[in-house]
C-alpha cells in the first residue's frame, strides 16, 4: 500500500485535532465567552475514493473523526480533474474547517 494512503487516517485525525484546538481558541459567544458549539467539518476529495486501497483508509479516518466529534466528508472525483476542481470550490464556498485532497492521476486506481 502506498505510504500516503497509510497516512490518510493520521492526517485526517491530526487536522481534526488542530481544527478543534483552533476553533476552541477563536469561537466566542455574543457575551464574549468561549463556545465549543462550532461544528468542525473536514471535507476531502479523493481521485478514486471508492478504490479498494482507499475504502479502508476512509472508513478508519471517518471512525476517528467521529470519536473526536468532527464531521469528515469524503467525495470521489472519479478520476476527473474538473469534478475535483468543482468539489474544491464547493468546499471553499461552504467554509470547511479543513480540506484534504489527492491529485487526480491515472495511476491512483
Amino acid at each position: 500500500m502506498n505510504g500516503s494512503r497509510k497516512q490518510f487516517g493520521a492526517i485526517a485525525a491530526g487536522l481534526a485535532a488542530t481544527a478543534i484546538v483552533l476553533t476552541g481558541c477563536s469561537a466566542s459567544t455574543p457575551s464574549g465567552g468561549s463556545s465549543s458549539a462550532a461544528k468542525i467539518v473536514i471535507n476531502a476529495t479523493w481521485s478514486f475514493a471508492d478504490s479498494v486501497g482507499w475504502v479502508g483508509e476512509i472508513a478508519g479516518a471517518t471512525q476517528e473523526a467521529k470519536k473526536l466529534g468532527v464531521a469528515l466528508n469524503v467525495v470521489s472525483a472519479a478520476g476527473d480533474s474538473s469534478t475535483q476542481a468543482s468539489q474544491m470550490s464547493t468546499f471553499i464556498t461552504n467554509k470547511s474547517s479543513a480540506i484534504l485532497m489527492s491529485r487526480v492521476c491515472c495511476t491512483d486506481r
